[in-house]
């Protein structure tokens, strides 16, 4: 009896995907979040790459971005790497909303959108994977914060070879017109929401679709953000 009681506090009682600790909901328990890599590093508004007080980088200043901000819940290293990799390759989908949770998290403070959208797949790599990343995050954070997502609006029209699996002097060029919005975000602010962002060349691409579109602002909220190269 005391085995079955065990197994039953073990799928009612949400744990840490980490430690194993007991937590108040389906995420990482506080220790874990506390320790994740660059939750508390000063970004540039823009684009969210590490600088040492919050101030716009370089890059930015010289180019900016067709988005008018970007926020990462943290940085692109362990543990988060791996959980990332796990989902995404490992199809083990049960991961998105502990990941969610911190989007959600690090969201608390931001005004909200009209619209979140998530980075599309292509067709063929939706087949392939089984699910979208990005729409998984998505889920949860649209129904914690109340907003409206949308997933028609926005296509992937080319299916490319991986960002990952680029130098990141190619990737511009492998994303350009990618995608395809329409007009249903004209006049509307929406938020785009992607896993990690690296070069930043795919939220470029999908910001200045939106744009064209009509969208009165874009904003960036992704789960990590790369360290700088």
């Amino acid at each position: 009896m005391s085995g079955l009681l065990d197994s039953i506090r073990a799928v009612i009682v949400p744990h840490c995907v980490l430690c194993g600790a007991t937590t108040s909901a389906a995420a990482l328990c506080e220790g874990c979040l506390d320790d994740l890599p660059g939750t508390r590093t000063p970004r540039c508004p823009l684009c969210a790459i590490e600088t040492s007080t919050g101030e716009t980088c370089g890059a930015c200043l010289r180019h900016r971005p067709p988005f008018s901000s970007t926020l990462a819940a943290c940085s692109y290293g362990y543990p988060v790497d791996q959980l990332i990799a796990k989902m995404k390759y490992g199809s083990d989908i049960t991961l998105a909303e502990p990941l969610a949770h911190l989007l959600i998290r690090a969201l608390r403070d931001a005004p909200s959108p009209d619209l979140v959208v998530p980075v599309p797949l292509s067709p063929q790599r939706l087949r392939q994977r089984g699910f979208n990343q990005a729409l998984e995050l998505c889920r949860p954070l649209a129904r914690a914060r109340g907003i409206r997502l949308r997933t028609e609006v926005l296509t992937r029209q080319r299916d490319n070879p991986a960002q990952a699996a680029l130098p990141l002097a190619q990737r511009v060029a492998n994303v350009h017109a990618a995608f395809h919005c329409s007009d249903a975000v004209k006049g509307m602010s929406v938020a785009i929401v992607d896993d990690v962002m690296t070069s930043g060349a795919t939220l470029c691409e999908v910001a200045r679709s939106l744009v064209a579109a009509g969208a009165r602002e874009v904003r960036c909220w992704v789960l990590a953000r790369t360290p700088r190269p």
